[in-house]
């Protein structure tokens, strides 16, 4: 909120007219002319390194949930497996396969790597997720009610369907 602020008190209504090929460029237009190149060339490393912080943390997790149905057999077992020091580097190195052929359709389809591959992929992956969560929303009410391990209806029906609820909402 305090950025989007700062950008609006530095560029006013201009904003509005920013032409859509700019788009990718604009906050670091407005930094380069606020506070010089060296503040601009700067932020353009912070970005980098979060956009591989962020690539880092997604391929960790992806590879944790397909080593995790590897092992529960929703998988290949190989998927499953740890090497000597518990690392699951089948499951990484299936995720990091899959994520090159992906990466490699965009590159060598000669999509923008802006304005088509991220887009597309944030995208994907945002409504890939809230499905997931409504998928465990419902999973959670039916595991209960099949097993009766959990009798507390707060924890397995009523706060699983809000959550559930506000997910579709």
């Amino acid at each position: 909120a305090i950025s989007a602020w700062l950008m609006t008190v530095q560029v006013g209504t201009q904003a509005a007219s920013i032409a859509p090929e700019q788009i990718g460029s604009f906050f670091f237009d407005v930094a380069y002319g606020a506070l010089g190149e060296g503040f601009a060339t700067y932020l353009s490393y912070l970005v980098i390194l979060s956009f591989l912080a962020l690539f880092i943390g997604f391929q960790n997790l992806i590879t944790r949930y397909v080593f995790a149905l590897g092992r529960a057999g929703a998988l290949p077992r190989g998927l499953g497996r740890t090497n000597g020091r518990g690392t699951p580097v089948a499951a990484s190195l299936a995720v990091s396969a899959v994520i090159a052929v992906v990466l490699g359709i965009f590159t060598f389809g000669g999509a923008d790597p802006f304005t088509v591959t991220y887009a597309w992929l944030v995208g994907l992956g945002t409504v890939g997720l809230l499905i997931s969560l409504c998928a465990v929303s419902v999973s959670v009410i039916v595991f209960f009610s099949r097993t009766k391990l959990e009798t507390n209806p707060w924890t397995t029906v009523i706060a699983p369907a809000i959550s559930g609820i506000g997910l579709v909402i």
